[in-house]
């Protein structure tokens, strides 16, 4: 945490600054306006967040940022009371002002709250500024932990994942995986559908055409040679192709088709209200109903139930869909796609102004080089006229530097000369 601390401080700086106006003269307004920037929010993964925000990984006691709900209390799928921003701030405080290493770890174990930068921001609420991310929380989240394991496709060995119930700063630093558990409810969930009814689903799948522009899935779906799906092709999977694929080929699945259905029907409508760009108030209480139904049916479905943070970290899309509105807006997608680009930079060889600079010296005159050097003087304009009539007096077609483009850097004569 300290570490993340002094990478925000000259930021907070800055934006201390920022918050206190700053005036910028432009030439509409000559003699300049007041400008007060602000930092509104953060949006990135739940784990970047916690880190960030001053709050203890999905792996604490206290795990979520919004509520004080207990690891072991997330199995009832039931909200704690919910944090407020005094409450949370004065804690932070109380964590600062502690000297002691080993009180201050056990302080944040206590109440899953440490110190961030941030809070020295007047305006920062560190919970209302700290939106829920729907790209890592519900489809690489709740979607890819429903389908890899209530309905059991492409199973991994779940049994060699890691543990992370040490809640050290060592397990707050390691790549964390939302959806892990302890050993007894790891080995539990083992999927619900049949393999003959796995391969059905991946046939009707295949023969969902879509139009150009839609995103689409892998034709082996589920299958483990498959590879990993990204956000956007979990969206796809349950917005578009499950509802036009399989909902009728549940239908005739057993005497629990019932629950099967309404339980796959509300993980669809839950994934249509986040995935939409725009909303109603009415909306937020309908996540709501719809989520407390697709878990009262998860129950009746999937023997030996494995509940995640991700999945209680979902209950508060309610209140999440109050605060920002669309959670599309408030998406990890731009800053993702932000990073990918970046990702395919290349970075180990020179850019294209390195390499101009490379040829530009290898073509250069070997005085112009000595001069680089710093052995030689350069020749005033009055001076370099001469030198410049006098050269082509012998019959060299020499090129004024001062004159651009140069073709040919060879023929250019250059304004310094060796200092004797």
């Amino acid at each position: 945490m300290n570490t993340m601390n002094n990478v925000l401080k000259p930021l907070v700086n800055m934006l201390v600054e920022l918050n206190g106006g700053v005036k910028i003269c432009t030439g509409k307004f000559p003699k300049g306006r007041a400008v007060v920037i602000k930092l509104v929010n953060l949006i990135g993964d739940i784990v970047a967040n916690h880190k960030v925000a001053g709050f203890k990984s999905h792996a604490a006691r206290k795990f979520c940022s919004w509520c004080d709900i207990e690891d072991h209390q997330r199995v009832e799928l039931k909200l704690g009371n919910l944090h407020n921003r005094k409450k949370v701030l004065a804690l932070a405080h109380q964590w600062r002002e502690i000297e002691s290493i080993k009180r201050r770890e056990d302080a944040a174990k206590k109440h899953g709250i440490r110190w961030s930068e941030l809070n020295r921001l007047t305006y920062w609420d560190p919970i209302m500024s700290v939106p829920l991310g729907v790209m890592h929380n519900w489809y690489e989240g709740v979607l890819q932990h429903h389908f890899q394991y209530r309905w059991g496709f492409d199973l991994i060995d779940i049994g060699r994942r890691s543990m992370f119930e040490d809640d050290s700063d060592e397990e707050e630093d390691a790549v964390f995986r939302m959806d892990v558990d302890n050993d007894e409810e790891m080995g539990a969930e083992v999927g619900y559908l049949s393999e003959e009814l796995k391969e059905k689903i991946r046939k009707r799948i295949q023969e969902v055409v879509v139009p150009k522009g839609v995103t689409r899935i892998p034709r082996e779906v589920g299958s483990a040679g498959n590879g990993k799906l990204k956000a956007s092709e979990w969206r796809a999977l349950f917005g578009i192709y499950i509802p036009l694929a399989v909902l009728d080929v549940f239908w005739n699945v057993g005497s629990n088709k019932y629950n099967l259905l309404i339980n796959t029907g509300a993980l669809i409508e839950c994934t249509r209200i986040l995935g939409a760009t725009s909303n109603v108030p009415e909306d937020s209480v309908r996540f709501g109903q719809t989520y407390q139904s697709y878990q009262q049916t998860s129950k009746v479905m999937f023997p030996n139930l494995r509940v995640t943070p991700n999945h209680h970290y979902a209950m508060h899309f309610p209140d999440q869909l109050k605060w920002w509105g669309p959670m599309m807006g408030v998406s990890e997608f731009a800053g993702e796609r932000l990073v990918g680009c970046m990702e395919e930079t290349i970075m180990n060889k020179f850019g294209q102004m390195q390499q101009m600079q490379d040829r530009w010296n290898k073509d250069l005159p070997q005085d112009a080089k000595v001069a680089k050097s710093g052995k030689q003087k350069e020749l005033d304009d009055a001076a370099y006229d001469v030198l410049l009539d006098y050269m082509r007096q012998s019959k060299r077609d020499f090129k004024d530097y001062r004159k651009l483009p140069h073709v040919n850097e060879k023929a250019v004569l250059r304004n310094y000369v060796t200092a004797n």
